[in-house]
């Protein structure tokens, strides 16, 4: 883990550089990476915005946000991206901020953390694991009813 850390810190930033070197000259880099910082912080804030205004209408339903706050988690994620100078992290940037591509990035990080812990890759619908038999998923409903037994009925025995 430390080593992808490592090259995600220092290969990323020299492949960028070296992207922007042979793209253009200094004054052009420059606009591009001041143009790409301006136009993603504002697209940014202004999909927080709408993300907040769903949030807070979901929760006011009484719904539970989870899909809403992994988009809000990928849009942060996109804001910070776009303000890194560089060609490829203002692309995935960019990319993240179009609902579409970001359901497809959502799909692929549940199927990765579904792997990581075992469970079948459509954790989030009704399904069975093949090894264990074990059921996942939300709604799994068990009908049962409870018999009170109080204290005569105990000790008086029926012929």
């Amino acid at each position: 883990m430390l080593l992808r850390l490592i090259c995600l810190f220092t290969l990323i930033p020299l492949i960028e550089l070296a992207i922007l070197w042979k793209l253009t000259s200094l004054e052009i880099t420059i606009l591009i990476v001041i143009g790409t910082g301006i136009v993603g912080a504002f697209l940014a804030r202004n999909q927080g915005m709408r993300w907040r205004e769903t949030m807070a209408r979901q929760l006011q339903r009484g719904e539970m946000p989870a899909d809403g706050i992994f988009d809000g988690l990928l849009i942060f994620l996109a804001g910070a991206l776009l303000v890194t100078p560089g060609v490829l992290t203002d692309v995935v940037g960019f990319g993240l901020l179009v609902p579409t591509f970001r359901t497809w990035v959502k799909k692929r990080i549940r199927k990765k953390i579904a792997v990581s812990f075992g469970l079948p890759d459509d954790f989030g619908s009704s399904s069975t694991s093949k090894q264990t038999g074990e059921t996942f998923g939300r709604d799994v409903v068990i009908d049962s009813y409870v018999v009170e037994n109080s204290p005569e009925q105990i000790t008086k025995k029926e012929p």
